[in-house]
């Protein structure tokens, strides 16, 4: 058995053996910075992913990258840049799978993670290997040679091997990390050897840490966020459902209601007919601008056309969710249109009514796992009211079906609420009162003797925000009329616990602009301040690695100098004693080239402009010590005119735009 590691550690990992820096620490520093910039940008979470993969792929040079995200028990990826379509499709998920296509679970009722993703997200690996780290990455610098000299029961997973079909040889594997869970993971893929080195997977490891806990802050973010919209969407779709005497109007105003409010890209109602063919007549939609749903052809029988989301949520009078159109087989049919109007995930919501089912809401996001289970539940709700309220305006006793299926719809709403921790509020503004839902109570720990009017709820304010959030209701928004968003500390009136909540509002007018009402809600975003602190703490920490880094690297840089003018040197100019002028001109050469290695001129050239050749750098140096282009032609044995299109070159990448500004004067100030 030790032999055999032994072995596997000789071969797997051929970066071991090689002490060059793949990734160099300027490049590393570089990176840092930008990533922590991305990370902190008030963007949503799939395009601050795609910047992060971006910037990765461009600063490390690898082919292909990606990030996986945990949703539901799988990890399937949530952007990728280089990869192609066919091998996100086929490796999208890591769970395994029997030969019935039935998941496989281990004795602990998880599902099995196949591969080395699986090994990285489950937390699964032999320290004793070369190919893993101590945090739980893996890394190889040859996938041939790993698998040539691998042993299952020494690596104790089942590989696919895809990477290496694909004909990727250098693999690392960084896990997601927020707080003490893995949530997710970082992949670098090349098809060139020998890409990484431990210093290069250390490196990525922390960054690996602060990517963790910014995704899974803005996780929440985007959560409360959703859950907010849908509350208020689905509030205003019962208000919808009571005053629309039409059905055309019903389900019109729905959609456009989904979609502004909702903030989804696209919604359409279809009926499902009884023809031959079982056609789905779409009947009403909002945000077709691109013309989708034209040519959209579905069905609810057994054909290729439906077996998709719709047909499949009408003969199952279940909701079905597509998380990702790219990799969902169902999707097939519509996928490239879906994925040319931005679409990357849908839901398909059964409408039953009493007789059966009447046809299918169907509802489009931008985002890759775009559905959160407070989000179905809510949806699921509102395609219930849908149901009825179309149901109702087909029959003589409306009215009473609805406020029936609005007061259902009211108890699960309750439930949703508490769950997501989020209440909602309505202020009277002239008679300076207000009224709140029992979660609402709950958050801010009041009771039924609790009066509610504005005095009582700035008490419920911590008083280091006190004054702020007194100030920001009377000018802010009551005065300026803006709307009601804010995060601030709370104090549970029951328990003194200090708590933080997040408030968002919109104002209502009269016929005379003022306003009258505003309705809002406030979340308990307490764990969400957490996460943020310990981003904070993440990004100090690193922070002080580049500043040691940094020091480091003066440091080397001053012995290496001291070294070669102390030692090395002096060498060589001994050789200078006797040498023939043929010699002498080479060993001339040696010592100015030596000159530039320990030159701080170089380094500091070198480090703002790593675009720099290492023979433009070797001329700036030149020009700097004053010598003429002649003599560089002559001392490079080279043509004058070669050094003049050198030097046109060398101004170009310094920037240096303006013809009046000498280009040895722009050296000597660096």
């Amino acid at each position: 058995m030790n032999n055999r590691i032994k072995n596997l550690n000789n071969f797997s990992n051929i970066a071991t053996i090689v002490e060059e820096n793949k990734f160099p620490v300027i490049l590393q520093r570089e990176l840092t910075l930008q990533i922590l910039t991305i990370l902190n940008k008030q963007s949503s979470k799939i395009d601050i992913i795609r910047e992060v993969l971006c910037e990765i792929k461009k600063q490390t040079g690898n082919d292909a990258v990606g990030i996986r995200l945990k949703n539901g028990d799988d990890f399937p990826y949530y952007e990728t840049s280089g990869f192609s379509d066919n091998f996100v499709r086929a490796e999208s998920s890591v769970c395994a799978i029997d030969h019935n296509g039935k998941p496989l679970f281990d004795k602990n009722g998880n599902n099995c993670l196949e591969c080395f993703c699986g090994d990285v997200l489950r937390g699964r690996f032999n320290s004793a290997l070369s190919v893993f780290t101590s945090l739980g990455s893996f890394w190889t610098n040859s996938t041939t040679e790993l698998l040539s000299t691998r042993s299952s029961e020494l690596l104790q997973t089942r590989t696919r091997n895809r990477c290496n079909k694909d004909g990727y040889e250098s693999v690392a594997l960084i896990p997601l990390i927020a707080g003490y869970e893995i949530i997710g993971l970082l992949q670098l893929n090349d098809r060139r050897k020998n890409r990484f080195t431990r210093s290069d997977i250390d490196y990525f490891e922390e960054l690996g840490n602060s990517i963790g806990v910014a995704m899974s802050r803005k996780h929440a973010e985007e959560i409360k966020e959703k859950s907010s919209r849908a509350f208020q969407m689905l509030s205003e779709c019962n208000q919808v459902l009571i005053k629309t005497k039409n059905e055309l109007s019903l389900l019109t105003d729905v959609c456009e209601l989904i979609v502004k409010i909702g903030g989804y890209s696209l919604a359409w109602v279809g009926f499902a007919e009884n023809d031959e063919d079982k056609t789905v007549k779409m009947v009403a939609q909002m945000g077709n601008e691109n013309k989708y749903l034209e040519n959209l052809n579905v069905s609810w029988d057994n054909s290729e056309l439906g077996q998709g989301p719709t047909g499949k949520a009408i003969q199952s009078k279940k909701p079905q969710i597509v998380k990702n159109m790219l990799t969902n087989i169902d999707s097939k049919p519509w996928r490239d249109a879906a994925l040319s109007n931005s679409y990357q995930s849908s839901i398909a919501l059964p409408l039953i009514g009493n007789s059966g089912v009447i046809g299918a809401l169907n509802i489009y996001s931008s985002d890759p796992d775009g559905f959160e289970h407070n989000e179905v539940i809510v949806l699921t709700r509102l395609a219930e009211n849908l149901a009825y309220g179309i149901e109702t305006l087909k029959s003589t006793s409306k009215r009473q079906v609805i406020e029936e299926k609005l007061h259902n719809s009211e108890n699960k709403l309750l439930e949703a609420q508490k769950i997501a921790q989020l209440g909602y509020y309505v202020f009277n503004i002239t008679t300076g009162f207000w009224t709140s839902s029992k979660e609402l109570d709950a958050i801010f720990g009041m009771n039924n003797s609790c009066t509610k009017d504005m005095p009582y709820w700035l008490s419920t304010v911590h008083p280091d925000h006190r004054e702020m959030m007194s100030s920001y209701l009377l000018n802010d928004i009551l005065r300026q009329n803006k709307k009601f968003d804010k995060e601030y500390k709370i104090i549970d009136t029951n328990t003194g616990e200090v708590k933080w909540g997040h408030g968002l509002g919109n104002l209502k007018f009269d016929d005379d602009g003022n306003p009258t009402e505003m309705f809002g809600t406030i979340q308990d975003i307490t764990e969400h301040k957490k996460a943020e602190k310990a981003l904070e703490e993440s990004n100090i920490a690193l922070k002080e690695i580049l500043s040691t880094i940094e020091t480091e690297k003066k440091e080397q840089l001053l012995s290496v100098q001291a070294h070669v003018n102390r030692t090395v040197l002096p060498l060589v100019r001994k050789l200078e004693i006797g040498a023939s002028e043929f010699q002498a001109n080479y060993i001339s050469l040696i010592i100015e080239n030596l000159k530039t290695v320990v030159s701080p001129f170089v380094g500091k050239l070198e480090a703002r402009f790593i675009n720099l050749s290492p023979r433009e750098i070797e001329i700036c140096k030149m020009l700097k010590d004053g010598m003429t282009s002649k003599e560089i032609a002559e001392t490079l044995n080279t043509s004058v005119g070669t050094v003049f299109n050198q030097r046109k070159a060398i101004r170009k990448k310094l920037n240096i735009s303006n013809d009046k500004v000498n280009l040895i004067t722009f050296l000597n100030s660096i």
